[in-house]
């Protein structure tokens, strides 16, 4: 390889380098208090409920506040589109105030509110428990809407007030994973896999939920081949210390 071309590739690799790498990722940090990218989908354990007077969600001080107070309702607060799919979404949260007997929050995947269908990832502060749901549609039972669901229920330790960084992803046509760990005490930490009943042949909205619980969220991270670039906050550039390293092996051929 002559001189030339060996230029030609270190200063292309620096540029590509020294860029940031958002291609697949959309990314909110909630510096912007706008909402018009976000809807709210209040759900029961029976069917879409349509009011929202017991749900409240607002960006505020650059986090997401999310809170639900009826019993056996879930609110989802959801961004994206319906074609995304097979993506992984990460966040930060913690539990801020609960209502017993069930005090819930999550990340929820691949969601179609109009099929009831969506995958999640959920922690549950009463039971001590982290929990993987597949909600694959509904069902007609007495003139009530059911909804199918297969759940996955995990042993975990929950505290409230302490942020957790969450991740859940859609890894295949039919795997799940959902990681958690406990910022403020990193031993407290775990990672759960679950197998869908249902192959998953659609994508859907991403967000935040909550269950009887005040929560707030943050950081916001989706990732995946078909996700679109953008959000509020760009990726910072490489480490210096990285991208020296990176140059010394590159002139040393």
């Amino acid at each position: 390889m002559n001189k030339f071309m060996k230029a030609a590739m270190l200063a292309s690799f620096l540029f590509s380098m020294t860029q940031p790498i958002l291609a697949g990722t959309w990314r909110d940090d909630f510096s912007n208090p706008d909402t018009t990218k976000w809807e709210i989908f209040n759900i029961s354990d029976w069917q879409q409920i349509p009011k929202v007077d017991t749900t409240k969600w607002e960006i505020e001080d650059g986090e997401v506040y999310g809170a639900q107070r009826e019993f056996r309702r879930q609110s989802t607060f959801l961004t994206g589109k319906l074609t995304w799919k097979n993506y992984a979404v990460s966040c930060r949260a913690k539990f801020v105030g609960e209502w017993f007997p069930t005090v819930d929050l999550g990340l929820v995947l691949h969601v179609r509110p109009e099929e009831h269908k969506r995958y999640m990832f959920s922690m549950h502060y009463d039971e001590q428990r982290a929990s993987i749901v597949e909600f694959s549609g509904k069902i007609l039972l007495d003139d009530r809407i059911l909804i199918k669901m297969k759940p996955h229920i995990f042993h975990f330790d929950v505290k409230s007030n302490s942020w957790y960084s969450l991740s859940a992803a859609v890894l295949n046509d039919d795997q799940l994973q959902f990681k958690i760990e406990n910022l403020d005490d990193p031993d407290n930490k775990a990672t759960f896999n679950a197998k869908t009943k249902e192959p998953i042949k659609e994508g859907g909205l991403a967000g935040f939920y909550v269950s009887h619980a005040e929560a707030v969220f943050d950081d916001l991270e989706i990732r995946g081949d078909n996700i679109p670039r953008g959000g509020t906050e760009t990726f910072p550039v490489e480490p210096r210390g990285k991208l020296s390293t990176t140059w010394a092996k590159l002139k040393s051929k």
